[in-house]
Formats: C-alpha cells, structure tokens, sequence
C-alpha cells in the first residue's frame, strides 16, 4: 500500500515511534522517494501539528525524513529546522534501524551536518548524543565547533552520573580533538564541574589530572593549556575549574618558569584566586632562583595596585624577600613597594614603610627621605599633605590619590553613566566646586541632546549640576518642536526602542499641533508595521495607536474607545483615589492617562497645543509660556482638556513675575481664573513627608525583617484642591513590608510629572529604591534625576539616596554617587540626615555597610569631602556600638577624610573603641581616627 498522510495518522496521533518505523519499512524504496515531497511539504508548514502527543515534532518526523529523502543536505535542511530541532526526542535505534535498511553511504555525512549547526547558546546533551551516533554510525569525525564542544561537555557530564568522569572521557572518542577546545572557549569553565579536586567522581579538575597522572593526557600540553587559559582571563566562576586544575597538576618549578611572564601580569589583573595562584608560582620561581628582577618588578607592581589588602600583603612580603635574596638590586624592588605608600588601606600603607625600613641601607635618597618623613620626623603635617599619626608614632600619609578611581560607567537603558571628576583638595570644612560642567540631557554644541546620564560626544565631563549664568537656567530645555508628519514618523519608531520621557512629550504634543499634511503618508506605514505593539491592549503603546488612527481617520473599535473615554471621565471625578488605578500604579501613569485624553479628545475637541508639554527637559514649564498658551486658546475660543491642563498646573514654575501674573488675571477664558490663582499662591504646596517604618514580626512578636520608607499628606491647610493633586501628594504606606510589589514606575516619566517636588517622587518610588538593597534588584536611574529636581529634601528623598548607596550593583551606587554630588553642590544641607539614616539602617544590617563604603569613598574623591565628613560624623555614634560588617573600612574612610579636610569633631563614642586593648583591625582604625580629630 503507498504511503499516505491517513495511513500514517495513527502512529502520529499515539506518537508511537516503533510502529511508524514498521509502517516506513514495510513501504518500497520507490514508494518512500515518491512521499519524500509530501513529507518536506508538512515539515516545511509546521510539524507541531502532526505530533501533538510527541515531546518534539522531530520524534517522529526525523523517521519520516530519514526514510524518505535522499540526500544528507535535504535531511539536513529539514532537521536544522527550527521547530525539528528537538533531536533529543528521536529514538536513535528506530532512526538508524531505517538508514541501515536504506544502505545510506550519507549517514556519517548527515552526521557532520547536524554537528554544524549545533547552537552554543542552546545545548542540550542529547542533541549532541543523537548527531554523536550518526558519526560514529557513518564513521566521521565532528568539526570542532563551539556548539559541538558544548554539547560533548554537557553529554560527558551526563554519563559521568552513572560512571566516574575520568572512566567518561576516557571512554570518548573525541576525547583528544575536543579537549583543547574546552580550554579556549570564553564561558565554558562556568558550565564544568569544579567541586573540590579531591572529589574524584564528578570533579572536572580531578578527573584531568588523573587522566595526565595515568599518562592518558601529555601533562606539558595540559598544564601550558590550563596557564594559558587562565592568561586570557574570563569571569570568576568560569576560571575556578582551570584554577583548581592548575593546584592538582602542581607544576614543578621549571613548568613554572616556562610561564614566568604570564604569572606576572596575572598577579595584577587577575581575579583573586587565579592572582593568589599567579602570586605562589612566583614566590617558587623567586626561591629557585629562576625568576629575573625585572618580571618580579612587573608582578610586584600590578599585586600592589590591587585593592585586595591580603593580595598586596603578601605581594609586600614577597618582594620583602625578593629584596633580601638580591640586595644589588634593592633599589628598584623598594621604588616598587613604595607605590604602596598612597594605597587606599592605611594597613597597607602602614606596612609598606615598614618593608622599606628594613632596606634603608640600599634605598634610593628619595624613597629613602620619604620614609623618613612619614615615619615621623616631621612634627605634623605639611599643608596639602596631611599626616594621620598612628599609635607606632609613625605618620601614615593620607593623600587624594593624583587620579581616584572612576566608578565604572555601566550601559544603562539612557546610556552611559557619566564618570566621576576627581576635585582638587578643598580647604577644611569647604567642599571643593564641581565645576562648570553641562547639565543632565542639555543639548550639545551640535545640537544633540544628551539623555540623564549620557557622556558628550567630545568626551568632556558631565558633573551632576551646572552653575547658572546670571540671566540663565540652571537646566536645559527642551529639545525644539517635532518639524512635521515624517520626523514625527521617526521619533514613533524611535520611541518604541527608546520611550524616553522627552520623547513621549515631544510626539504627544506633535500628534496634537501638527496639521494633516503628510498624515497618511509618514504614520500609516508605521502603525501597520507594528501590530503587536499598538494593537487591541491596554497600556501607554496602544493608547498611543488609537491617538494616530484618530489622526489618520480610522475607525478603531469600539470597546476600545469606551474604554479610553471611561478611564478619562473617571481620573476625572473619582474623588476618593483621583485616578484610574488599572493603568496608575504611581503618579507615572498620568502618561498613560494623557495619551488616553488625546486619543479621545484629539479629533473629537481639537485644541492648538497641549498645554503640559514641559518647557525644560526636567518637566517644568515656564510659566510666561503657560500664559502664552492659554492666550491661544482664548484667541480660538476653545477649552483645555481636564487632564493636560491639571499636569500643566503641576508642572508650572514656582516663581513668577508680576508681569506673567497680570497677563494670567487678565485671561477670559473659564480656565484663566484657576491658572491665575493658582500661580498666585505659588502652584502645588510642598507635600509633606514623614519617615514611616514597617516591620514584619514572628510568633513571639519579634522583628524580623523592616524597611523604612515614606508617607505622604498634602501640605495645603485649605483651599480648592485638583483632582491630580490629591493623587499625587498622598500615599499612605502598609504596615508591613512590600517585598514582590513591582510598581513598574519609569524614572524620567516619574520625575517629569513632579518637577519641582522631589519629595514626592522619591516617596513613590521608594518601594522599588529600597529593593535595589535588600532585594538585589536594579535601576537607580531615578536618583540623579532628583538631585535636578525642585522642592525641599526631606527623608524620602534621603531614603532614597541612602538605599542607593547601598546597592547590591555597582551600576546603581555610581547613579548614586552623581545625585550625591548634586546634591552637595546645592544650598540645602541634607548629609547629616543622610548619616543618620544610614547609621540606623546599617546598625541591624537592614542594608550592608560595606557596600556603601566603596560608594562614600567615591564621592569623596571626586571633591565632596566636607559633606561626606557630615555624613560619617553622624553615621558613625549609632555603628561603633553595633559593630556592623564593613565598620573598619568606614572608619579607615573617615580618617583619611578627616585628614583631608582638617577635621577636628568629636565622634561620641569613638574614644573608648580607640582604648580598647588588642590588635584588632577595629581598635587600630578607630585609634587612627582618633588621633587625626585629636592633632
């Protein structure tokens, strides 16, 4: 009987692989060649259809492929596809049961094929597994690929479950062609087994040095290809299995002399395991008398750069006895420790000095003065170089180091971070200036406009703030009007990659003043590009898509519609929440609530502007151009829309002269009177915030667990309120804590909607900014931007710069480096708040110390010493008692600024630490501390 597709159905249907491998064989070759369209037909249209009760499609169809094509480059096509790409689910008996039948010369051919396209993004063992018996089947050898490597990998580990993972590589026949390659592929050490290399049945490490012990492995070639991958570097994690290699082959002496130079530079860019590793071989080297000065030198130097204080200690002691061994060449080895003399841990500096004091004889004059003069024999300290006596009697240097550390500048989804300044020395109790520098997002001289944290392409330096000019604002404005339908078509696209907060304004405030011309033509082709994200949904995209089809006159449905109009009407007159809390979750979704305004509005009540586009890429609107756009209304006789007119009142400018005020009292139109008064009184009273803390307790009624965070009440005592201002100033916290709450706020967007009162933005946003500390999260893109914004600092927005400076990511502490640093270059003193805060949060560990150390450090090199001095003095009283991880390293931090800004405070309670008795890291830093107040 021929082969048909009904025939077939029941095998399909059960996904029974044996009895359509029966039904394929019982067919003649002739008949199989003839179904062979058939069956590239339907795999072509999607097997998922015809599987349904298989795992995979390609469980039953790869039977169907090999028993009817015939050529290895048709079954391949047709395997490599995407949806016949579970391999793992084809019964490899049944499969070359059919080739062996058919007498298949292309097998082995096929096998090599497959191999190729064996993704190294997506492995699976048993993909590998299946093309592995097709090679062997046809007797080929795979091509040496990542994806192919991966997949041998994964598949050795698998059967290393059931035998050793030595006897598993012994027993595979790709053993010697793959191997090497799983020392050179970048990742691949993360995906090895590395337990300890004791562990000989699972360990990675073990099972290779007992193949190179048993002679199966050339150990040269294993031990240059284990130092040559630690050479090329790679994460951590990935290194460790070669790091653990490398102790289990224990290379002699003269292995290790065949790699001098590579253990000297990974001494110093190494991680910390593989520099220990780097450090051990060449202290053998050194002993052995089979290292020369100048690769020590060359180690030395990158081990003493490193911030890891057990790493530069034994550095030190090696090059200690390095000098000892070559005391001809002392001079240069004692001219590297002294690049120690300036290194961030006074420990560190403390026994560098030390070392070259044992080695005066044969130090050069000015390492030698040098010495001298910070081992006390100058009476105190010279200006611009302050010394902190030490209870030795020595005097420790406390140096700005010539170029601090950059934090790192992270990809963020507005770009770049912008680096850290390093500022010049202050004069005690005065930070230094930050500069005259661009502000956040101000346009370039080419008129490219920069986003929050975007470095400028001349590569000059962007601090947090910019000194006005007199006559000049202190932020940049807007970039200007969208120019017609085809760059409105642009910044759509754009939008849908970027949503930036500008560029929403920007394209709302377009789709609402642009006339018809060129409509069709620019916006159609865009919106019928992008079905799935305008389509029927509920959000800010869609909401979008309905304000461009009503400008390109189309119907769109009705549910829709009714939709948008009851969201509006009832951000409108719901007097108990004031918006509509399905698309609200924080006062960002006025966004949302606005583009839904224009979709209803903007063909049905035409106005001439929109009057809340901001005026300045902070979202502030001038008020003399509020005025201005009020007067266009009155002159075409139409009314604001509700919504954009609330936001445009929120938006406005605090300060306003008595000409704008005249030219607003002498508005007609019903909305002038509101507006007048409103910019009368000075816009929307400053909300008022209060610290509110929530605790989660156990049975016994015992704290576990608490986050401090912020309620919100309006700070108006009477008067007419908007709608918008009661949802925007009143926010009430729970009780306990809200760990899985995700708000989905945007920063620029959040920030936009309140411009002159970051207390409330931060307030809203202080749920996700607490999580970026004791949730690990992300996103601190939202502290720089209030450090832009207007209004007071009070303890939300104190919170929120407190809990940045405690983020789990680097990324994060660096956005809140640069508000810090706005923050002290402005006129309002909040770091002794600060230090509180963050006394009380890091006493309980309810966020970790240390990670705000490398942070306060940063902001201090960059020229803000005296406010950071005014945070530690009051961080520190509430975490001498409590001893907090992290603690020796503040107090190191506070010495050495301290000692920069001449600093003469008394710290409650540090006097009797720096009594204790004993040599522990704590007493010595806080006995250090003491004697630079106390000089």
């Amino acid at each position: 009987m021929p082969l048909s597709w009904d025939g077939l159905a029941g095998p399909l249907r059960r996904a029974d692989s044996a009895a359509l491998t029966t039904l394929l064989l019982d067919a003649t070759e002739q008949e199989r060649l003839e179904f062979a369209g058939e069956v590239e037909r339907r795999v072509r249209s999607g097997a998922g259809g015809w599987a349904a009760g298989s795992y995979s499609p390609a469980g039953l169809f790869a039977l169907l492929v090999i028993a009817c094509v015939s050529t290895a480059a048709r079954a391949a096509t047709l395997l490599n596809r995407r949806d016949m790409r579970g391999w793992n689910g084809i019964s490899t008996a049944h499969f070359l049961r059919i080739a062996r039948i058919r007498q298949l010369p292309w097998i082995g051919d096929l096998g090599v094929r497959l191999a190729r396209g064996l993704s190294p993004r997506d492995v699976w063992g048993g993909d590998w597994r299946f093309v592995e018996a097709l090679l062997i089947e046809g007797g080929a050898g795979p091509p040496v690929t990542e994806g192919v490597v991966r997949g041998w990998v994964q598949a050795v580990q698998e059967h290393s479950w059931s035998v050793p993972l030595a006897d598993a590589l012994r027993g595979s026949p790709w053993l010697d062609l793959l191997l090497p390659s799983v020392f050179e592929i970048d990742g691949l050490g993360s995906e090895l087994p590395s337990a300890d290399f004791g562990d000989q049945e699972t360990s990675f490490p073990a099972a290779i040095a007992r193949l190179v012990a048993e002679g199966r492995l050339e150990r040269r070639a294993v031990v240059d290809a284990t130092v040559d991958r630690l050479a090329r570097g790679d994460r951590p994690g990935a290194l460790r299995p070669f790091a653990l290699l490398h102790e289990a082959l224990a290379p002699t002496p003269t292995e290790l002399s065949r790699h001098a130079s590579a253990y000297a530079r990974l001494a110093g860019d190494a991680p910390s395991p593989v520099a220990r590793i780097a450090l051990a071989a060449l202290r053998t080297l050194g002993e052995g008398d089979l290292l020369d000065v100048p690769t020590a030198l060359e180690a030395g130097a990158g081990a003493l750069a490193r911030k890891e204080k057990g790493l530069v200690m034994a550095a030190l002691t090696w090059l200690d006895e390095t000098a000892r061994r070559s005391p001809e060449q002392a001079g240069e080895i004692l001219t590297t420790i002294a690049t120690a003399f300036d290194h961030q841990s006074l420990d560190i500096q403390e026994h560098a000095i030390t070392v070259v004091g044992h080695h005066l004889a044969h130090a050069p004059a000015e390492v030698a003065a040098r010495v001298a003069a910070e081992r006390g024999a100058s009476p105190g300290p010279a200006p611009g170089d302050p010394m902190t006596p030490t209870p030795a009697g020595r005097a420790i240097p406390v140096r700005r180091p010539e170029s601090p550390r950059q934090p790192a500048s992270p990809i963020s989804a507005e770009g770049p971070h912008r680096p850290i300044p390093p500022g010049p020395a202050e004069p005690p109790g005065q930070s230094a200036p930050l500069g005259p520098t661009l502000s956040p997002r101000q346009s370039t001289p080419s008129g490219q406009t920069l986003s929050p944290r975007q470095s400028p392409p001349s590569g000059q330096t962007l601090s947090p703030r910019r000194p006005a000019s007199p006559g000049q604002s202190a932020t940049a404005m807007m970039p200007p009007a969208i120019g017609g339908a085809a760059e409105l078509a642009e910044e759509v696209t754009a939008l849908i990659q970027d949503p930036a907060a500008v560029r929403w304004e920007r394209i709302l405030a377009a789709l609402v003043a642009l006339p018809d011309e060129g409509f069709a033509e620019s916006l159609a082709p865009v919106l019928d590009r992008h079905p799935g994200v305008f389509g029927d949904r509920w959000g800010r995209f869609p909401f979008l898509g309905e304000v461009i089809a009503a400008r390109l006159g189309r119907e769109r449905g009705h549910v829709m519609r009714e939709r948008l109009r009851a969201a509006v009407w009832r951000s409108l007159t719901d007097v108990s929440g004031g918006m509509d809390r399905s698309l609200v979750s924080t006062p960002s979704g006025i966004l949302s609530l606005r583009v839904a305004e224009a979709a209803v509005h903007v063909t049905q009540a035409p106005v001439p502007v929109l009057l809340a586009t901001p005026t300045s890429v902070t979202g502030s609107i001038d008020a003399g151009e509020l005025v201005d756009r009020l007067a266009r209304y009155e002159e075409v006789g139409v009314d604001p829309w509700p919504l954009d007119l609330q936001q445009a009142m929120i938006r406005v400018s605090r300060d306003v002269d008595a000409g704008v005020l005249a030219r607003a009292e002498a508005l007609t139109l019903p909305a002038g009177k509101p507006v007048a008064g409103w910019l009368r009184s000075g816009g929307l009273p400053d909300p008022v915030g209060t610290r509110f803390e929530q605790q989660s307790r156990d049975s016994t009624g015992e704290v576990v667990a608490r986050r401090v965070v912020a309620a919100l009440e309006s700070g108006r005592a009477g008067g007419d309120r908007i709608i918008l201002e009661d949802a925007l100033v009143n926010l009430t916290p729970r009780s306990r804590p809200e760990y899985h709450v995700i708000t989905n706020f945007q920063p620029d967007v959040l920030a936009m909607v309140l411009p002159h009162h970051r207390e409330a933005v931060a307030a809203w946003a202080l749920t996700d900014l607490v999580a970026l500390a004791d949730q690990d999260s992300r996103d601190a893109r939202l502290l720089p931007l209030l450090a832009d914004a207007g209004g007071p600092i009070g303890p939300a927005t104190v919170l929120a710069l407190t809990y940045g400076l405690a983020a789990r990511h680097e990324a994060d502490r660096v956005a809140a480096v640069d508000a810090f640093l706005g923050f002290a270059a402005g006129t309002e003193s909040f770091a002794a708040a600060l230090g509180t805060e963050l006394g009380d949060l890091a006493a309980d560990g309810t966020i970790k110390l240390a990670r705000v150390v490398p942070a306060l450090r940063d902001a201090h090199q960059a020229g803000a010493s005296a406010t950071v001095w005014e945070v530690l003095r009051a961080a520190l009283p509430p975490l001498l008692p409590a001893v907090p991880r992290g603690l020796p390293d503040l107090l190191e931090l506070a010495t050495r600024v301290a000692s920069a800004i001449h600093a003469r405070d008394a710290v409650p309670g540090l006097p009797e630490v720096a009594a204790r008795g004993g040599g522990t890291r704590l007493v010595r830093e806080a006995k250090r501390l003491q004697a630079v107040l106390a000089h």
